[in-house]
C-alpha cells in the first residue's frame, strides 16, 4: 500500500509504504518525504527495516514504482487483485495460452560421440520432406454474379511453397538446431516507402451512469484504468493476440468488442449473460479452422488491395477503460483522408459467400454485412475505441472471398455505448465484485 500525502506546511509531500517479505511478517514501514517546489529534493527517508534510516532497496524501490506511476500518468495506485480474488483458472489448460502446434519440415536425429582426441563426430539419420505453405482456391469476387467465373481465374492465390534442408553431416551442436518454419506472419508489406504503424490515438469518449459509483466499484474500476501511455503499450505488448497470456488477461472483466452485439440487445436475463461473459470459452472447429487459415486471407487482402497490413494488438481506451478490443490488423492506405484503418478477418469453412448467413445479396448484385449481425457491432465498436473512421470486412470462402469498407456510424455508436455503459455498471460490474 502506498499513502501519498502533503505535509501542514505544504513544504514537503511524504510517501508511505507498507513492505510485507512474508505473510507472517510484520510490514516495514517506509516514509519520504519530497520537496513540492523541487520534486528533485529528496528531504528525508526512513524505513523501520534492519538496515534503517532509509538507506535501503525498499526506499529505492519506492521511489521507482512511484516515477513508474507518474511516467504511466496514472493519478490513483492501482490495487493488484491477489490470485484467491480471482476466479480459479485450474480447468483451463495452460497449453492453449501461447503453445500451437506448427509444421516442421524436417527431422534430424543425431546421437553424438566424442573419441578421446576430442575432436567431434556425428552419425545422423535424416528424414526429409518439403513443406508447402497453405494454399487456397480463392477468387476474386464480391458479388453472386461473378463468383463462378471469378473461381477458376484466381487460383494462384497460394502462398509460395517453402522448402527447407540441412546438411546431415553435422559437426558441431549448433548444426543440430534444425530451421523452425512458421506459418504466422502478422505483417505484410508491400510498399516500402510508406510508414509504419504509429500508437493508436484513442479518442476521448463519454461514459453515462445513472447515479455515483460505490466505494467497491470506484476500487474495482480504478484497477482497470489505464493512462493513453499505458495503453499503448499494452497494444505493443500484445500483438500476437491469442498466442500470448497477457492478451487473455487484459480483456478479462472488460466487455470485448466482438460482444457488444449480445449486450446492445439484451433485454432480460442480465444475471445469464453476465455468467456467460465471464466463462472460458471453448474453442470451436469454426475458431480452429479460422486460426489456421488467418494468415492466408491476409496475405491474400493484402496482394488484392495493394496495401500494407500490420499486426495489432488489444486495444484499451483510457476514457472507458472496462471496454476492449482486438482488430486483426491495421491497415495504410493514403487514398483515405484518414489512412490508418482496420482490418477484420473472417475465415469460413462456406464453399462460397453466397452460402454466409451474415452477409445479404443487394439489388446492385453485391453483397453487404447485415447491420443485426454480431460482426457489425464489432467493426463499430473497434472504430468506436481506437479512433479510426473505417474497417475493411474480409470474409474468405474457399471459392470465393467478400470485401467491404465500413465507415464509423455515429447515431449507431451513440446508442449502442449508452447500452454498454448501462449494462456494465447496474449489472457486470455487480456480478464481478460478487464472484471475487
Amino acid at each position: 500500500m502506498i499513502i501519498v500525502s502533503p505535509q501542514p506546511d505544504g513544504a514537503v509531500c511524504r510517501a508511505r509504504s507498507f513492505k510485507s517479505i512474508k505473510k507472517n511478517e510484520t510490514p516495514y514501514h517506509m516514509k519520504i518525504w519530497i520537496n513540492t517546489t523541487d520534486s528533485t529534493l529528496i528531504e528525508q527517508t526512513s524505513c523501520n527495516c534492519e538496515s534503517g534510516q532509509g538507506k535501503c532497496n525498499h526506499v529505492i524501490g519506492l521511489l521507482y514504482l512511484l516515477q513508474h506511476y507518474q511516467s504511466l500518468d496514472l493519478k490513483t495506485v492501482p490495487p493488484a487483485l491477489s490470485k484467491t480474488s480471482l476466479p480459479q483458472t485450474w480447468h483451463v489448460p495452460q497449453r492453449s495460452k501461447g503453445l500451437f502446434a506448427k509444421k516442421v519440415d524436417q527431422t534430424t536425429v543425431q546421437k553424438i560421440k566424442t573419441p578421446a582426441s576430442g575432436s567431434v563426430t556425428s552419425k545422423s539419420s535424416t528424414d526429409t520432406t518439403s513443406s508447402t505453405a497453405p494454399t487456397s482456391s480463392a477468387a476474386s469476387t464480391t458479388s453472386a454474379a461473378s463468383t463462378t467465373s471469378a473461381a477458376s481465374t484466381n487460383t494462384s492465390s497460394a502462398s509460395p511453397t517453402l522448402t527447407h534442408s540441412s546438411s546431415s553431416n553435422a559437426k558441431s551442436i549448433p548444426s543440430l538446431q534444425q530451421p523452425h518454419i512458421s506459418n504466422i506472419n502478422k505483417s505484410h508489406i508491400i510498399n516500402h516507402s510508406h510508414p509504419f504503424t504509429p500508437p493508436f490515438v484513442t479518442p476521448d469518449i463519454k461514459s453515462k451512469l445513472n447515479g455515483p459509483l460505490t466505494l467497491n466499484q470506484q476500487t474495482f474500476l480504478d484497477g482497470l484504468s489505464v493512462s493513453s501511455t499505458q495503453s499503448a503499450l499494452y497494444e505493443q505488448e500484445t500483438q500476437d493476440q491469442c498466442e500470448q497470456k497477457k492478451w487473455f488477461e487484459l480483456k478479462a472483466h472488460r466487455l470485448s468488442s466482438s460482444n457488444f452485439k449480445f449486450v446492445h440487445t439484451r433485454q432480460d436475463n442480465f444475471e445469464h449473460l453476465c455468467d456467460s461473459l465471464l466463462k472460458s470459452k471453448r474453442q470451436t472447429e469454426a475458431m480452429k479452422y479460422g486460426m489456421e487459415n488467418e494468415d492466408s486471407a491476409v496475405e491474400a487482402y493484402s496482394r488484392l488491395q495493394k496495401l500494407n497490413v500490420h499486426a495489432c494488438g488489444i486495444v484499451i481506451n483510457h476514457t472507458c477503460p472496462y471496454l476492449a478490443t482486438s482488430p486483426d490488423r491495421r491497415v495504410y492506405d493514403p487514398s483515405e483522408s484518414d489512412p490508418w484503418g482496420l482490418l477484420e478477418i473472417k475465415c469460413s469453412t462456406a464453399q462460397s459467400i453466397s452460402n454466409i448467413n451474415y452477409l445479404k445479396l443487394t439489388s446492385q448484385g453485391t453483397y453487404k454485412l447485415k447491420e443485426t449481425f454480431q460482426h457489425y457491432h464489432q467493426v463499430m465498436g473497434q472504430m468506436l475505441l481506437t479512433g479510426a473512421r473505417w474497417v475493411d470486412f474480409f470474409v474468405w470462402c474457399k471459392d470465393d472471398y467478400h470485401l467491404e469498407r465500413i465507415y464509423f456510424n455515429e447515431e449507431f455508436f451513440n446508442e449502442m455505448k449508452t447500452r454498454l455503459d448501462l449494462f456494465y455498471f447496474n449489472y457486470f460490474i455487480n456480478y464481478i465484485l460478487g464472484k471475487i
